[in-house]
């Protein structure tokens, strides 16, 4: 008996020292807020522009004779694939923030 609370005062003790309400110690938090556009703002971002370097590309699409290439968060590179081994590039379609595209029915869709 004299062993159990000897062992109990201990545990006490021990737990009592861990415990401190003293925070010293400074914490830098992130976080991260929605940033919405309207539709508008968004239709102004998008344009035709001369061809650009590649330089973070992403997915790459054929269709007929154009080939299509994602710059992500910038937009599309277009190129002329009528010569495989030659592709010329044609133009580059800014979309701020374009993360993906795909091709269905003749249409091109880029999110």
């Amino acid at each position: 008996m004299k062993k159990t609370i000897i062992w109990c005062l201990g545990f006490l003790l021990i737990l009592n020292t861990a415990c401190n309400d003293k925070c010293e110690e400074t914490h830098t938090y992130k976080a991260y807020v929605q940033v919405s556009l309207g539709a508008e703002s968004i239709r102004k971002g998008i344009a035709t522009e001369a061809s650009k370097t590649l330089e973070n590309t992403g997915k790459i699409y054929v269709k007929d004779k154009f080939l299509f290439i994602n710059e992500i968060k910038k937009g599309i590179h277009v190129f002329d694939n009528s010569n495989p081994s030659k592709p010329v590039a044609l133009a580059f379609w800014a979309i701020p923030g374009n993360a993906d595209m795909a091709v269905k029915n003749n249409i091109l869709y880029a999110d």
